[in-house]
């Protein structure tokens, strides 16, 4: 049977929520895996609530001006195509899918992320004071009625942190846009134009060395699945199998890899064709 141990705490000079779930799955007798997950929210008010809004009220400066970038750049490759029957080039396609995909997600990151913590501290109060409040003493209760009280508190409250951990998992991609767009920026001096001109002018041989290398991964994957998955756990199915290569590639062999004829043939023969020939 599975064990399943959920602690939950409350900081209020921190303002943070933790929920740390401990899970046993029983194989057998002397056979048990254990997973531990731990999962916080953080609630704002004060002087961080006001900084948070401030910074929110940046972002949404930053969209207004986005969205009047895009206005102008759509305008720009209108005029041209009707001028010289040209489509934009890849430069200006790849700002303005950029461009655009921020638009999109920073709203939507705005309008929900600001909500949610507008109202964090009164949904943290409610749900740690539904929890303080179970009446874990009273005889008369059912002891399984106490507890599911206390895991549909808990799932409320870890419902409130999955959505959060969504959120900022939008905003690392919001993130990863804007770094995207920087470097596409550096494109408007020609002595900060290093790094897309030379991606601008190798494009074509990147894009054949990167179809290379996934062909060559996906084929020594396959081998190591097939022969080594049997008995080295970290070949025991493809995705494991690409990610060991993957640590290959940097430098870090697996243990006991020069025992066996066949594992040092395989690692020699990876090194070569990756790294020597195709590299």
């Amino acid at each position: 049977e599975d064990l399943v141990v959920v602690f939950v705490t409350y900081s209020p000079e921190l303002g943070i929520t933790s929920v740390l779930q401990v899970l046993t799955k029983m194989g057998g007798v002397k056979d048990a895996v254990v997973e531990v997950k731990l999962e916080y929210l953080i609630i704002l008010e004060g002087e961080r609530l006001n900084t948070f809004v401030f910074v929110q009220v940046l972002n949404l400066v930053q969209t207004c001006l986005l969205l009047m970038d895009i206005i102008r750049m759509v305008r720009d490759m209108v005029f041209v195509f009707r001028k010289t029957g040209k489509y934009p080039g890849g430069f200006k396609v790849c700002t303005f899918i950029i461009d655009l995909s921020m638009l999109i997600f920073m709203p939507l990151i705005l309008a929900f992320r600001l909500s949610d913590t507008m109202n964090s501290v009164d949904v943290v109060t409610d749900s740690v004071g539904e929890l303080s409040n179970i009446p874990w003493g009273d005889g008369e209760i059912a002891p399984s009625l106490k507890m599911d009280m206390f895991l549909q508190q808990t799932e409320e409250v870890l419902a409130i942190m999955n959505r959060q951990s969504l959120w900022s998992a939008w905003i690392n991609v919001t993130l990863l846009l804007l770094l995207m767009r920087t470097v596409l920026a550096t494109n408007c001096h020609p002595r900060l134009a290093l790094l897309t001109g030379t991606i601008g002018r190798s494009l074509d041989d990147l894009w054949h060395t990167l179809l290379l290398v996934l062909l060559m991964l996906c084929f020594f994957a396959s081998i190591a699945t097939w022969r080594f998955g049997s008995n080295r756990e970290e070949f025991s199915d493809f995705s494991s199998s690409m990610q060991t290569q993957f640590q290959i590639m940097f430098g870090q062999f697996q243990p006991e890899w020069n025992e066996s004829v066949e594992m040092m043939v395989y690692t020699m023969l990876y090194m070569i064709f990756l790294f020597l020939m195709v590299l």
